[in-house]
Parts: structure tokens; sequence; C-alpha cells
């Protein structure tokens, strides 16, 4: 397939994503460069009748069926994608062993399918959630910078998740340039240390966190049954959550695959 067929098709994917599902894969701005591109070659080389060009889609559903969506995307793949958000491990690999965590647990592990990296910018999804090992990592942060700069889709919407023990204001100035709008922290009361402002250590780490916060919003995932370890002047929104809820799937769910 030449580029000003695979140009067709994924415009065509794009008016469908559009007009139809309301949730556009791209900017209007780039849509126009692509829909201009597509106008110059086909000045070069000649239209067919079904190019976006000559015609406008009045049954856009019906029509998408009838094309290949699968431009960098294998079919197999696409009759994963059900939701509008994405989980996407970038690494298993932490800085931690919490005795509850649910990476440990294979089918967990299971629930995510392989994507290749040269597949990422295709994905279709409004809302990215980078999860998985821990992102401050020193490889794992370089390779998400990279992936945020050169392999996702560009106006989208990125939220990082930490555990929080390494994360300070250089990690967030650099996420924070690559279009990561939030960072979810999950805090480890025991596992850690203690949260409770007991020790000028723990001081510490809370000013650590809010100067993050005044670069990136925080938000705190905190068991339900040590909510009340928290002062209430925190500046951070809290998501409680329990054993068993990364079983519950309302996310698709992928895993960065090194092949």
């Amino acid at each position: 397939m030449n580029e000003k067929d695979k140009l067709v098709e994924y415009i065509i994917k794009c008016c469908y994503w559009y007009y139809v599902k309301a949730e556009p894969l791209i900017s209007d701005p780039e849509f126009d460069m692509l829909f201009k591109k597509l106008q110059h070659l086909e000045e070069l080389y000649g239209s067919t009748p079904d190019s976006p060009t000559q015609r406008i889609y009045g049954d856009l559903a019906s029509h998408y069926g009838d094309v290949d969506t699968s431009i960098g995307l294998p079919k197999a793949l696409l009759r994963k994608i059900k939701f509008s958000t994405v989980k996407l491990v970038l690494s298993w690999r932490c800085n931690l062993d919490c005795s509850y965590c649910s990476n440990k647990l294979q089918h967990i592990k299971n629930s995510f399918a392989p994507i290749s990296q040269d597949q990422l910018v295709h994905l279709p999804y409004k809302d990215f959630e980078l999860t998985g090992g821990e992102i401050t990592l020193p490889q794992e942060f370089s390779n998400l910078t990279e992936i945020l700069s050169n392999w996702l889709p560009k106006d989208r919407n990125y939220y990082v998740y930490s555990n929080g023990v390494l994360l300070n204001e250089w990690h967030a100035e650099l996420l924070k340039v690559r279009g990561v709008g939030g960072i979810n922290v999950g805090v480890h009361i025991g596992e850690v240390y203690d949260w409770n402002f007991r020790t000028k250590l723990d001081s510490l780490a809370w000013d650590r966190l809010k100067r993050v916060h005044d670069i990136i919003p925080i938000r705190l995932w905190v068991k339900e049954d040590e909510v009340q370890n928290f002062m209430y002047d925190l500046p951070f929104r809290l998501k409680t959550w329990k054993l068993g809820d990364c079983d519950i799937v309302n996310t698709d769910r992928f895993y960065l695959s090194c092949k």
C-alpha cells in the first residue's frame, strides 16, 4: 500500500472517530495538514472515487466497516479496543516490593495485551494511563519521556502513576512539557515510611510532593482503611481503593512489548 492510499484510509478513520464516535484521533490543525497533503498527492498521482477529497461520507458508521482500519494496528489488536481510556504498562520494574501489589499476580499481567512501540501512535484513546512499575527509576523515566515525546499520539490526556518515593520537581517539569496532566501517587503506609507527620522526614516527604503538586496536580491513592491517617488540609485530592479493585476492568489494557 503506497503513501497516498494509507493517507486515504487514515483520514477516513479520523472522520469516523470525529463524526461518529465524537472522539477525535487528532487535532483539527493536524487533520487539515493531512488533508492538504492528500490533495497534493492526488494532484500528482490522481484520486479515487472513495477519497475524502472527492465525497462527503453520509454513512460513516457502515462505511467504516468496509475499510482497512489496521494502519499500524493488527485487526486482532483493534478488536481489543472497547473503552475510551487505555492503561499502558511501560515496565513492570519497581523499587518497592509491596505485599499487596497486583502486578505480582499472573492473571493481572495476563489481562494486558502486548503492543509494540511503533503501534502506540495509532492508538485511538482520549485518555492514557501510563503505569506498571515505578516510572521515576532512571531507565524507566528515560523510556517514559522518550515515548511521550516521539511515540504516543499528540493532544491526548496523559496521566502517570508513581509510588512517590523518588518523585521530585525535576520529574514533574519534564513530564509537564511533554503533556502530562496529572500524577497519581500510591501511598504505601508501613511499606516505605509513615505519612502522618510524626517525624521531620515525613514532613519533608509531604513538602516535596507539595512542590511537585505546584507543577502537575497530584492525586493520592489511599487504601480505604488508611484514610484516617491523613490530615484534612493537604492540597491533594484523595482516591480510595481496596484489594481486588485491579480485577475490575474499566479501561483497555496493554503492555509495551520489547519485541
